[in-house]
C-alpha cells in the first residue's frame, strides 16, 4: 500500500524474512553482550554500529527533466552524458564496499540534471551511475550485474516526466528512434514503435539467448542488435538506433510510444523488488523542480547515514510550452492512466498552456 504524505514524499516499507531473521539474531546477542540495537522511528535504516542493514522501500514524489525547454532556468547541462562500457557478465557478483546510487529515466525525463546534482552531494560518499543493469534509458533486468557495479548499499533513483510533456519532447528529437523523426503529432503517437532489421542482424537467430546484443540485451529484445554506425535523420541529426521490442520476450514491437511508456513504467518501478537494492525513490520531474530537492536529498542522506556536501537545489521557474489542443485530448483518451498514477500523474495535471490549433 502506498500513502501519500505531505510535500509529495511516496513512502513505502517492509521487512524480509532475512531481515526478520537477523533482528532476532541481534535481539539475542543484545541479551548477552550487551549490544545496542536501534530503529529510526518511521525513518529509512536500521542502525548497527552506523552499517545500514535494512532493505526499504522509500518513494519520494519528486522529480526530473532531461529536456532543455522544461529545465530550471538556472540548471545546466553536461556537454557530455556518454554511455558506460559494456562490461563482461560474472557469474558471480562482486559487490563493492562503495554505496552505489543509480539514476534511470526515460529520454527527456532530466537525467542528466539529477545525476550532476546527486553526484555534486554524494560523490565523497557513494559511486552516482547512470543505470543499473543497462544503460538509465532502458528496460531493467534483475540480477543481470556486472562486476563492481552494484555497492553493498545500493539506492535507485527512477524518475519520470508527465506524459503530455514527455511525448511532445520525445516528438520533437526523437534520439534513438531514426524512424520517429520528420513526422506530425498525430503519425509519431500512432507509429509502431521499430524498425526494419538490416545488415547483419537480418541473419541473427531471433530465438537465441546466447547471442549478447547492444545494451547487454537479447535478439528478440532490441532493434537493431548488433551496434551500428549512427542514422542521418536529417541534414543536422543523427541517432544511434536502438529500439525496444515488448518486454515479454516475444520479439515484437510495441504497437506507440504509449505502449511503450506503460510498460518502462511498470519495469522501473519493479526495481524495488530487485536483489540487493536497498532503497528505492520514484521521483517526478515537475514535483522536483518546483519544490526543490532537499526532501530527496535528505531521504538519501538518511540512508547513506552522511551529509551532503551541496546545497539542495531550491524550487525553480518552469518555461511553459504550447501544446495543442487536439494532441491534449488525444492524449488524455489513451495514455494509460492506471499506470500513470502509480506515478502520481493523473490527466488533470496541466503544466503546459494549450493552443486552440
Amino acid at each position: 500500500m502506498v500513502q501519500l504524505h505531505s510535500q509529495g514524499v511516496f513512502r513505502r516499507r517492509r521487512k524480509s524474512a532475512t531481515e526478520i531473521g537477523l533482528l532476532a539474531t541481534l535481539a539475542i546477542a543484545t541479551l548477552l553482550c550487551g549490544l545496542s540495537i536501534r530503529e529510526v522511528v518511521g525513518g529509512r535504516s536500521l542502525s548497527i554500529s552506523s552499517t545500514l542493514l535494512t532493505k526499504d522501500w522509500n518513494a519520494v514524489k519528486a522529480d526530473a527533466a532531461n529536456d532543455v525547454s522544461m529545465l530550471p532556468t538556472n540548471v545546466a547541462l553536461s556537454s557530455t552524458d556518454q554511455h558506460p562500457d559494456q562490461q563482461q557478465q560474472h557469474p558471480t557478483i562482486f559487490r563493492q564496499k562503495k554505496p552505489t546510487i543509480h539514476v534511470l529515466g526515460e529520454r527527456h525525463s532530466g537525467t542528466k540534471w539529477i545525476t550532476q546534482h546527486l553526484s555534486d552531494c554524494f560523490n565523497h560518499t557513494a559511486q552516482v551511475r547512470r543505470g543499473l543493469t543497462r544503460w538509465k534509458h532502458w528496460f531493467q533486468e534483475d540480477g543481470d550485474y556486472s562486476e563492481n557495479q552494484i555497492g553493498k548499499t545500493a539506492l535507485v533513483v527512477s524518475q519520470f516526466r508527465h506524459p503530455l510533456q514527455w511525448v511532445k519532447a520525445m516528438h520533437t528529437d526523437s534520439y534513438h528512434a531514426p524512424e520517429h523523426f520528420n513526422l506530425t503529432w498525430q503519425e509519431y503517437v500512432t507509429k509502431p514503435w521499430t524498425m526494419p532489421r538490416f545488415g547483419k542482424d537480418i541473419d541473427i537467430d531471433l530465438s537465441s539467448n546466447e547471442t549478447i546484443c547492444q545494451y547487454k540485451f537479447r535478439p528478440s529484445q532490441v532493434i537493431p542488435c548488433l551496434e551500428v554506425d549512427a542514422l542521418r535523420v536529417h541534414k543536422d541529426r543523427e541517432v544511434f538506433p536502438c529500439y525496444e521490442m515488448r518486454n515479454d520476450g516475444s520479439g515484437q514491437p510495441y504497437d506507440s510510444i504509449l505502449d511503450l511508456r506503460r510498460d518502462k513504467i511498470r519495469n522501473f518501478l519493479s526495481i524495488e523488488h530487485f536483489r540487493f537494492i536497498t532503497s528505492f525513490f520514484a521521483v517526478q520531474y515537475e514535483d522536483m523542480a518546483l519544490r526543490g530537492t532537499q526532501r530527496l536529498v535528505e531521504n538519501i542522506e538518511g540512508i547513506l547515514g552522511t551529509k551532503a556536501q551541496c546545497i539542495a537545489s531550491g524550487p525553480q521557474r518552469l518555461s511553459r510550452r504550447q501544446l495543442p489542443y487536439k494532441y491534449v485530448e488525444y492524449m488524455k483518451k489513451h495514455v494509460d492512466w492506471e499506470t500513470e498514477a502509480l506515478i502520481g500523474y493523473h490527466p488533470d495535471q496541466e503544466f503546459d498552456s494549450i493552443s486552440t490549433a
